[in-house]
């Protein structure tokens, strides 16, 4: 499938690992997310024929091909993921497409982990924006931009200010599989 760009607004909180933390949960609240809930065949002999038919498999794989059915049946007849962890585990490598995939705050414009949300630097502000406070609309102008300045699964924020106060955050990343 490949990663998916996406992007919030969030209202502004002076806390931001506190306002991050509370976007995260919306977007899983709302469902606003990719769940891998493959279709699978009915039974064992379906889903081998049809791993037959793709030229890759032989008889000898016939074993591991049961029980990666079974495994990936009693995965997807799990209930839908209660929590945020669920969630992750549940999708793993697949990610959710959405904020949910970036678990790690920082503060620290230098910081290049993988799977954080990361502020622009001033020099970075001042670079994209030729200010330090730049406005919603500005934002959603530069917003490709942002985006391009990070690496997949990573996140990046920015204060947004109307009139020198800031009203909101915005967080953009790329993510998924």
């Amino acid at each position: 499938m490949g990663a998916s760009a996406w992007e919030y607004f969030t209202p502004y909180q002076a806390d931001h690992e506190k306002a991050f933390r509370d976007l995260r949960q919306k977007v899983f609240d709302s469902g606003d997310y990719l769940l891998d809930t493959p279709t699978l065949p009915s039974s064992e002999e379906e889903y081998i024929e049809q791993a037959y038919s793709l030229g890759i498999y032989t008889d000898q794989d016939e074993e591991r091909l049961r029980v990666l059915y079974r495994k990936l049946k009693e995965q997807y007849s799990k209930p839908r993921p209660e929590t945020i962890e669920e969630l992750i585990e549940w999708n793993a490598e697949s990610g959710t497409h959405a904020i949910i995939d970036v678990s790690s705050f920082t503060d620290d414009p230098d910081c290049n982990d993988l799977f954080t949300a990361i502020p622009l630097s001033q020099a970075q502000l001042l670079e994209l924006f030729e200010t330090t406070k730049p406005t919603h609309q500005v934002i959603l102008e530069k917003r490709s931009a942002i985006l391009r300045l990070r690496r997949r699964s990573q996140a990046t924020y920015v204060i947004v200010y109307e009139d020198d106060d800031p009203t909101e955050i915005f967080f953009t990343g790329f993510s998924g599989d």
